[in-house]
């Protein structure tokens, strides 16, 4: 047994295994370890009718982030057709229609072509079609090159393949070797693929060694140390425990730990954690925490900076969620019931749970923990809110007498203000013209105090005075995405390809929140509600008329009916369903991802091809990343990342709703495309990877992958 590294052979994963079906390359004998430091098993194809072999003794080297990383040994050498044939032959296949196939191609030009007149120029095609499937390329000399789908093909017997020199090609066609492999779904229950992501994060962000390789929970004897599993049936396994006291870890509490939705128990005892205890943590249902012996944990709601009494050691949290979560929501249901039966007013105004008298300590008790209260009562309009109220009159000084327009909508204009402390703000004026009501406003002003999240933009007060409707919320410097990626104002910023990929990964931990946190469609998720802070921050915005999606119908929970949105990013199968869900969250927000990748808007008139989805999936056939991206960033990205991010948001604009990923999984994707840009720039291997994007178009396929 020899361990491969985490970026090679990525189409194995949790949910399924590749199954070797044949391993050849175009030399005499077979080539293994130590020639192939991973012992794979190189068998020679053999001498074929028609074919030349031609070879090198020198060394052949593999480019940065090779994910096959094929040994030198397996690519001196090549096959190419005699008798001045300009085309190579080849098929695979077992005679099932069902079999599963991953090819892998392998390229090395043996002869230096440089300064001369001859070109090696071909291109790959699959069975009859008349498109390639390879576009045209050149290997490179005594380089490694790997051509390859993006899934896998299905529904054929058998795959012809005929490597085809071009017109202006002198020389034929070259073959390597080739891998292939078919997909292998395991029998046994895996894990859960979000509780896979969520405990891969943590893995990789407190560097957990251990025995934490293949899947976390299956088999069963190898399962994760520390980690408990649990299933119903067929169903996939969860991870309902972690215990990871006394294992040195340190930082702060990952965020990670909030997306394990059945966990029940976690032991952060004695590490060497910091920072605050997650309010997230709260939002799971069944949780209970240890955290004992983190002398620099402190909590939510209490200062991580001179608190000495909540930054001490022995801060001992005991959550036990689901008992006084039961208690509390029956004696309340009972206690409001016993009141509407006996005819009492509805005028019952209950005191938060946290009172200014509460000492820090107090306030980070068990039942606090649970999450803030707000103020209950009857929905009548003059019920207080958690927030500051503001007077019209204040809120014109403020504004200066709203002197300065920041932006315009259905709703209302918004003006820049100050508060006396300094603290910029920006003031929503509802106008004249809008259909929202008292009620209305103040459902919305509810909804804005119940949510709270770094990557939201925060409520800061309102004003309902007579006729005067207005939100105040924080002031986001930058203005909104879509302004950036247009250049439609004067102050807009060329953004890089990084500072776009951190920006679209932390607006996605804002919806991320709303739908598992909140329970709350968005239904408006779109660029120009994305708003960016001084320093590129980004944040959620106009989340304030979403829906809580919560139903006593499981099959209706997720949903909310009554169709709104912004067109261009409206989810398609909302024209037949009538009915928002967070996969129409999904859907708007991989055309955000899309916006930010190519720099155009959803909507455009070209060719036919209006919508930005298909604008792009008929790029990505071609397989050339240049092609799709935005000019402006001119070609200063990592292709590996990118790809990546490609797929992930062609995912979130796919037709079906079943067929996108949620949010949990849309915000791990992007943070594994974002360590991968940084990564890729700390190596200085950009300049590699995109001189040899422009010829590799592994990424067209003809036959249906697979789901992932």
């Amino acid at each position: 047994m020899r361990p491969l590294k985490d970026s090679i052979y990525t189409l194995a994963n949790a949910s399924q295994s590749l199954d070797l079906y044949e391993r050849v390359y175009m030399g005499p004998y077979a080539v293994r370890y130590p020639s192939d430091p991973y012992d794979r098993v190189w068998q020679p194809w053999g001498p074929a009718p028609g074919w030349v072999t031609i070879s090198t003794k020198k060394s052949i080297v593999n480019y940065k982030d090779d994910e096959f990383e094929a040994p030198s040994a397996a690519l001196q050498f090549a096959e190419m057709p005699a008798n001045k044939s300009r085309e190579l032959n080849f098929n695979f296949g077992d005679g099932h229609t069902t079999t599963e196939y991953f090819f892998i191609f392998y390229f090395s030009e043996l002869v230096d072509l440089s300064g001369s007149n001859q070109s090696r120029i071909f291109s790959i095609y699959l069975s009859t079609d008349t498109v390639p499937w390879a576009e045209p390329f050149s290997p490179p000399y005594l380089r490694g090159l790997y051509l390859h789908a993006n899934g896998f093909f299905t529904g054929h017997t058998s795959y012809n393949f005929s490597l085809q020199a071009t017109d202006n090609s002198t020389l034929p066609p070259i073959l390597n070797a080739i891998e292939v492999y078919t997909r292998l779904v395991p029998t046994e229950a895996t894990t859960n693929l979000s509780d896979v992501r969520a405990i891969t994060a943590i893995k990789n962000q407190y560097g957990v060694k251990k025995n934490w390789m293949g899947d976390p929970c299956s088999p069963a004897k190898y399962a994760w140390y520390g980690l408990t599993c649990g299933s119903r049936g067929n169903d996939p396994e969860n991870i309902i425990k972690v215990d990871l006291s006394n294992s040195g870890l340190s930082g702060n509490i990952s965020d990670s730990f909030a997306l394990l939705n059945n966990l029940t128990y976690l032991d952060l005892s004695y590490n060497n954690l910091t920072g605050a205890v997650l309010y997230s943590l709260t939002t799971l249902p069944f949780l209970t925490v240890l955290i004992d012996g983190n002398d620099d944990l402190c909590g939510y709601k209490n200062s991580c900076k001179g608190d000495k009494e909540m930054t001490t050691a022995n801060i001992i949290i005991l959550v036990m969620v689901a008992v006084p979560i039961v208690l509390i929501s029956v004696v309340f249901v009972i206690y409001y019931c016993c009141i509407k039966l006996s005819g009492f007013s509805s005028d019952i105004s209950m005191q938060p749970l946290r009172s200014e008298a509460m000492s820090p300590k107090e306030e980070f008790s068990p039942a606090y923990l649970m999450g803030p209260m707000q103020y209950m009562a009857h929905e009548a309009p003059d019920i207080r809110i958690e927030g500051r109220q503001f007077s019209y009159r204040q809120l014109e000084m403020i504004a200066n007498n709203f002197a300065r327009v920041v932006g315009k909508g259905g709703y209302g204009i918004v003006y820049h203000g100050c508060l006396e402390d300094g603290t910029e703000v920006a003031i929503k004026v509802s106008s004249k013209a809008s259909t929202q009501g008292r009620k209305e406003f103040f459902a919305e002003v509810r909804s804005l105090t119940k949510v709270h999240h770094k990557n939201l933009v925060a409520l800061i007060g309102y004003c309902m005075e007579g006729e005067h409707l207005a939100l105040v919320f924080e002031y986001m410097a930058l203005g909104c995405l879509k302004d950036h990626l247009t250049g439609r104002t004067s102050t807009a910023i060329v953004l890089s390809w990084k500072q776009r990929l951190q920006i679209v990964y932390e607006a996605a931990k804002g919806l991320d929140y709303l739908h598992t946190g909140c329970d709350i469609i968005h239904r408006d998720v779109k660029s120009s509600n994305i708003l960016l802070g001084q320093n590129l921050e980004a944040k959620i915005s106009d989340f304030g008329f979403s829906k809580v999606s919560g139903s006593s119908n499981r099959m209706d929970r997720g949903s909310y009916v009554g169709l709104v949105g912004t067109p261009g990013y409206i989810d398609p199968e909302l024209s037949t369903t009538l009915r928002h869900t967070y996969k129409s969250d999904v859907y708007s927000f991989g055309v955000v991802i899309l916006e930010m990748l190519t720099g155009e808007p959803p909507n455009r008139n070209i060719d036919g091809d209006s919508h930005i989805s298909k604008r792009v999936a008929s790029k990505v056939a071609k397989g050339n990343i240049n092609a799709i991206m935005d000019p402006k960033l001119h070609g200063e990205f990592c292709p590996n990342s990118v790809w990546k991010v490609v797929d992930l948001a062609m995912r979130c604009v796919a037709l079906s709703s079943f067929q996108r990923p949620t949010m949990v999984e849309v915000v791990l994707q992007l943070k594994e495309c974002l360590d991968l840009e940084t990564a890729g720039q700390k190596n200085g291997s950009i300049e590699d990877d995109v001189r040899l994007s422009s010829v590799v178009a592994v990424k067209t396929i003809k036959y249906v992958p697979a789901a992932r």
